[in-house]
């Protein structure tokens, strides 16, 4: 079950857009990480307390502080609305934060220490793998949709940032920035096919996209 959900950030978040609501791109999704990782948190909150924050090492400490300082920031800021929720627009705000601290607790390899064997792991890391293989291939096919619509057939009902394709992200950098994280799971990938298929449908969907940083990451 927390492995599902876990695994739902991959795949469904890069994918979640609900074209009838109010910031259709950026809220969906909003919503969906807050809610999914407080819940993990929650079913993981008696292993957390007992093996990460009773023996707390220098990195969580300096995460723990940075959130504490956000919040006492936030709450002497003018606007508590805007500083818990982050504006309309991305959402950015201390509730996301904590909820990225969230995450960051979870994954802690402490969290987990002495309850998984090693190929256990490997297993599970296989799948996330592949989780994140999928998301990127469904991610670019609709984005490669979009940009044939759009250019090819002339179809001005796509929604594109400035006549850039924005996939199911919202913003051609985002997405584009999205992909090429992805690329080295599809380059170094031990099936060809995935390689080849997957790494080629990056690359068009990012030429899509026109993001002059992209492309400097996939030269490099």
């Amino acid at each position: 079950m927390q492995l599902v959900l876990f695994y739902s950030l991959v795949l469904i978040l890069p994918l979640l857009f609900i074209p009838s609501v109010y910031n259709p791109y950026e809220f969906p999704k909003f919503v969906f990480f807050v809610t999914i990782v407080f819940i993990l948190f929650l079913l993981n909150l008696k292993i957390i307390l007992r093996k990460v924050l009773s023996k707390i090492d220098v990195l969580t400490k300096l995460v723990l502080i940075y959130g504490f300082i956000v919040y006492v920031s936030n709450i002497l800021g003018l606007d508590l609305k805007t500083s818990f929720l982050g504006s309309q627009i991305r959402h950015q705000g201390f509730i996301t934060l904590l909820a990225g601290i969230g995450l960051f607790i979870l994954c802690h390899p402490e969290r987990s220490e002495g309850s998984r064997d090693s190929s256990s792991i490997r297993t599970q890391n296989d799948m996330m793998v592949s989780w994140i293989l999928l998301g990127g291939f469904l991610v670019s096919l609709f984005a490669i949709w979009q940009g044939i619509a759009f250019f090819v057939f002339h179809d001005l009902s796509i929604p594109t940032y400035q006549g850039r394709i924005v996939g199911t992200i919202g913003n051609p950098n985002s997405l584009a920035g999205y992909l090429v994280m992805i690329l080295p799971f599809a380059l170094f990938n031990k099936n060809n096919i995935i390689k080849i298929v997957l790494s080629l449908m990056i690359t068009v969907t990012i030429i899509f996209t026109d993001s002059r940083s992209a492309f400097l990451a996939i030269g490099i």
